[in-house]
Formats: C-alpha cells, structure tokens, sequence
C-alpha cells in the first residue's frame, strides 16, 4: 500500500487481492520504451466457443470480451496474434440434430439408403428450424433412452464419414457461422480463424494410439477413458472420456486433440 505505483491495494473475500495501478504508473508505462517494448511473438488465441445451431447467450460474453480485448492489447504490443473461435460442431449436439430431422423428414435425399453425393447445395431448413430442433431434440433424449440411443448412433455415423450427414454437418454449420458472424459483429468481435473441434478429426486416432502406447488409456463400459484424478483432489475428479460406448467422440478428445 505504501508503493506510489499503486492505486489501490485490496483484499476481498473470499480470497482475492486486488491491485491497482496509479494513473501516473500507467501513463510512465505506456510512454516509455522500456515499458512498453517486448519481441515481437506469434500468439494463437482460442476463445468465443459457441456450438453450432445454437444461439448466443450471456455466457458467451466472458471469453468474447476478455479474447478480444487480450487480443487488440497484444497487437498494440507488437505481437501477432491468431484469433480462433473453436466452435462446438462434432459432438453429440450433432448427432440429437440429424436424428432430430431424419423422424421429422425421413424422405429427405439425405436419409435414403445408400445416399451418395452431389446432395442439394440449399439447405432443406432456416437458422430458426436448427435452432428450434435443438432443445426438442434434447429434452426427447433425455426422456426416451431408445431417442437417445438414436442420436449416439447418428453422432457415430457423422464421425465416420457418413455423406448424408456430412452434408447435413455442412448446411448446419454455415447457417451457423453466417449468423455467428453478425452477432460477433455486433459487439466488435472478430476471428481470424472459424475452426472447430471437427477440424481435428483427423489428428484424433493417432493422438489416441500414443496415449494407448504410453498405457494412459483404459476400457470402461465399452468407452475408452483417461483417468485423470489425483490423490488429494478435494472433491471426485471424472474421467476424460476420449471415446465413447458408441465409438464416438466428444468434446474431450477434441481439446487434447
């Protein structure tokens, strides 16, 4: 408290301290070049992380506001920074959409048996379709185990290439991405990058064989698992799921990948 470059020096419950700079410090920092130079860095910045066919909410506005603004003081900085929005695109949320669609409109192109490419370049649904789809979608999985078997399967055929939901994959993510793209807008985000978890896909079995060959990955109820709870852990830590009953993925496997 006694430092003239402080502001402020304060505790708060339930632990934090809280420091803040003088005006003077800040202004001495920012002119002078001893402050304010560093070499140069490439730095990828990941943050945004919205899911596919699903609207933006208040949650989202934490990583948005801190990544943009960690982003812009980086580059005022000198750095370069990538600017990544990771989007949620692979998972099971996938597999509760195409499913969802397959019972409402089974005579689709999409669903016929056997369903090869070219399949139509114009979505068969709206933005409003996907994102009413999703919500019904779960709470029927979440009711009937037969429902939520159906979705596990569909995730599982997408994952394996399956064309008719990869085209399906496809519409709903540009759909996505264009509306995406214009609520950022609004609040003065922007992303270098659009990648999501399923542009690791292929980077997954090979990541899976080396934690397999290192002897971290064991059989639990059919899923592949990473158990990652440690002695001393004040409260039970679950397992990493890396693959699924199913021989799907989610979300785990896609961040370590």
């Amino acid at each position: 408290k006694e430092d003239p470059r402080f502001r402020d020096v304060s505790a708060a419950v339930p632990g934090s301290i809280n420091l803040s700079l003088s005006d003077d410090e800040l202004a001495r920092l920012v002119g002078s070049p001893g402050g304010w130079t560093k070499t140069p860095e490439t730095i990828v910045l990941d943050y945004g992380g919205p899911n596919v066919a699903k609207p933006l909410h208040v949650g989202h506005l934490r990583s948005a506001i801190i990544g943009e603004a960690l982003k812009r003081i980086l580059r005022a900085a000198g750095d370069v920074v990538v600017a990544d929005i990771h989007l949620g695109d692979w998972g099971l949320q996938m597999g509760q959409r195409i499913s969802e669609l397959e019972l409402r409109q089974p005579e689709l192109s999409y669903f016929a048996p056997g369903a090869a490419a070219p399949f139509p370049s114009a979505p068969p649904i709206s933005l409003a379709d996907l994102e009413e789809m999703y919500p019904a979608a779960s709470a029927a999985c979440k009711e009937d185990p037969a429902r939520a078997d159906l979705a596990r399967k569909a995730t599982k055929a997408l994952q394996d290439g399956k064309p008719g939901y990869r085209a399906l994959w496809r519409h709903f993510v540009d759909l996505s991405v264009e509306a995406l793209k214009r609520d950022y807008a609004d609040l003065g985000v922007d992303f270098d990058l659009w990648k999501g978890e399923a542009d690791v896909d292929p980077l997954i079995p090979g990541m899976i064989a080396d934690l397999e060959a290192k002897g971290l990955v064991e059989l639990s109820d059919g899923a592949r698992i990473v158990r990652v709870a440690e002695e001393g852990d004040r409260k039970e830590i679950p397992p990493i799921i890396l693959v699924n009953s199913e021989g799907a993925v989610g979300y785990h496997a896609t961040d370590i990948a």
